[in-house]
């Protein structure tokens, strides 16, 4: 059976690993007996998987909700009225385009969600009470 398990953030200065909730860290390690997996890694910036599920998840959401099918052309309209923008620079010739949402930070990620809701009027669902399934 699958369950939900904590999870902790951490700081790693100067060879000290610094628990950024010490007691939630212990209370939750009291609850524990035996072998344990512990998982590391650097934390990032960049969007994560789960918000890219939990935006393509919403645009379906905004389609169904105003009737449209083609949710590929839902997604790239929000992108021209609410996406982040970069220059490129082609045959001599600089533009401002779309900048591609898999490039996109985590708070900008979060930003043109946030931009999408003012603009269709649809809220976003609590990603806290529901989990963006296939």
């Amino acid at each position: 059976m699958s369950k939900f398990v904590p999870r902790f953030y951490a700081t790693f200065e100067e060879g000290k690993l610094k628990i950024h909730n010490p007691s939630g860290f212990r209370e939750y390690l009291g609850t524990l007996n035996g072998k344990l997996e512990l998982l590391v890694y650097e934390w990032k910036s960049k969007r994560t998987g789960s918000q890219n599920n939990y935006f393509h998840a919403f645009i379906r959401l905004i389609a169904d909700e105003i009737g449209d099918a083609n949710v590929e052309d839902l997604k790239e309209w929000f992108k021209d009225e609410a996406g982040e923008k970069v220059e490129v620079e082609k045959f001599g010739k600089k533009k401002m385009v779309n900048k591609s949402t898999a490039l996109y930070s985590r708070s900008e990620m979060v930003s043109f969600i946030q931009r999408i809701e003012i603009i269709s009027g649809i809220p976003a669902p609590d990603p806290n009470k529901f989990k963006v399934i296939d």
